[in-house]
């Protein structure tokens, strides 16, 4: 789903991606992210992916490690927790002083492209690997 607010666009779950050759730009829309260098930084994943892998890879996980794991402040990390339980795909659980997070997994993206697919097919690719920062 993308959110307006002014020109900027949002695309939340799956792709972040910088304009390319065509510039969106010259239509009055802005996207998010930064570029160094005259070279886009964008990557597949927005970190509200990234923070539901986490908490699918550890349900205790604090939003203190979510934020220095994927490299966000934790303000950042805390919002997006919000959104993800807000939108349905988290709910916290009160354990002493700690939450602990179940993921709705059966939940669809929610972009229209993707909305026949369950955020589990993400989940699975990203946390059915032995050692999280090498391949298979």
């Amino acid at each position: 789903m993308y959110e307006n607010t002014g020109k900027i666009f949002r695309y939340k779950i799956l792709c972040d991606i910088q304009p390319g050759p065509v510039s969106a730009r010259a239509y009055g829309v802005s996207f998010m992210g930064n570029s160094t260098g005259g070279q886009s930084r964008w990557t597949f994943l927005t970190n509200h992916a990234r923070v539901l892998v986490e908490i699918a890879r550890n349900p205790e996980v604090r939003v203190r490690e979510i934020a220095a794991t994927i490299g966000i402040t934790e303000r950042s990390a805390q919002g997006i927790v919000t959104d993800l339980r807000e939108a349905g795909y988290l709910n916290p659980v009160r354990v002493g002083r700690r939450n602990h997070y179940s993921i709705n997994a059966d939940r669809r993206f929610r972009h229209h492209t993707e909305a026949d697919m369950p955020v589990r097919v993400l989940i699975d690719m990203f946390t059915d690997r032995d050692d999280p920062g090498t391949p298979g």
